[in-house]
């Protein structure tokens, strides 16, 4: 049997396995419609239906997601309570190690990939919505700005090295950029997302109508996701000026600045681009890390990083 045939056998069971559990768990019967997203080879998706309408269904390996799963559902009520419309799960449990599911509506709207004013300025107000919601990491969460921390300082994760490969002259500005804001530590105040870019923004209707794909939710500071939006508005810009607002990057620059300061400006997007470089590289994807090495480089000369 074929490599490729072993691993669809395997999710096929995947499956079957959250299937029967949901099944048990609640008494609803799905029916998959179709898998969402990329393979990957510790998380799974799919879009399916019955009972409770149409869902998704996630199945990872991150024992970490799983042991915050309960704290992550408190999380996202506090945030839909404040009008963030975010999917809060209806269910989530154990398969066999190290796999869970977790079960989720599906809500309405369309992906984008564009940032004209009007979607601008939601988004960036959305982000308010994260602010104070003081959920303390001992109680649960994972802890974002400790996070970044190690791996901007402490090189965890080997996203300086895999940067440095990708494109060493970036790199290097981005070690400059970050000199004056060592052993900074963002604040722990907020909810974060992880990922707040257009790819994980629904809309209808030129309105948004769902921020999905809170994998990783956990409490730092919101300038992290204004830091996702920056590189995205930039992203656009470069690829078809009229798809991003003008004068955005400063707008959202600010933004950060007035929420947690230059330092936090620093951080956030030498991590934002240290992680895209190195991702990208480490997944053999030449063309994404051409485009953040653009990127962060337009980024850094708004900044006048040197």
């Amino acid at each position: 049997m074929r490599a490729t045939d072993e691993d669809e056998n395997a999710v096929k069971r995947l499956w079957a396995a959250a299937a029967d559990q949901i099944r048990s768990a609640r008494g609803w019967s799905l029916r998959p419609l179709t898998q969402m997203g990329a393979p990957r080879r510790d998380r799974h998706t799919w879009l399916a239906e019955g009972e409770p309408g149409t869902v998704v269904v996630k199945v990872s390996a991150n024992e970490f997601a799983y042991e915050r799963a309960a704290w992550a559902v408190e999380a996202l009520s506090l945030l839909r309570g404040r009008g963030m419309p975010v999917p809060v799960p209806l269910w989530w449990g154990r398969l066999d190690r190290p796999w869970w599911a977790l079960l989720q509506p599906r809500l309405p709207g369309e992906r984008i990939d564009a940032l004209e004013a009007p979607l601008l300025d939601e988004l960036l107000a959305l982000v308010e919505l994260q602010a104070g919601l003081g959920l303390a990491p001992g109680e649960g969460g994972w802890n974002v700005s400790w996070w970044i921390d190690v791996v901007l300082f402490e090189g965890w994760e080997g996203w300086w090295i895999g940067a440095e490969q990708a494109a060493p002259e970036v790199a290097r500005r981005l070690r400059t950029f970050l000199e004056p804001a060592q052993g900074y530590r963002l604040p722990v105040v907020d909810l974060v997302h992880g990922d707040f870019g257009v790819g994980n923004v629904l809309v209808h209707n030129r309105a948004v109508t769902a921020v999905v794909d809170w994998d990783h939710v956990g409490v730092g500071s919101r300038a992290l996701d204004l830091a996702s939006v920056l590189f995205d508005w930039q992203r656009l810009r470069l690829a078809a000026p009229a798809a991003a607002a003008p004068n955005g990057g400063q707008r959202i620059r600010r933004q950060i600045v007035e929420i947690a300061g230059e330092h936090a400006l620093r951080c956030c997007v030498c991590y934002a681009a240290i992680a895209r470089l190195a991702l990208g590289r480490q997944c053999g994807r030449h063309d994404e890390v051409d485009m953040w090495r653009a990127v962060t480089t337009s980024i850094l000369d708004s900044l006048g990083d040197d």
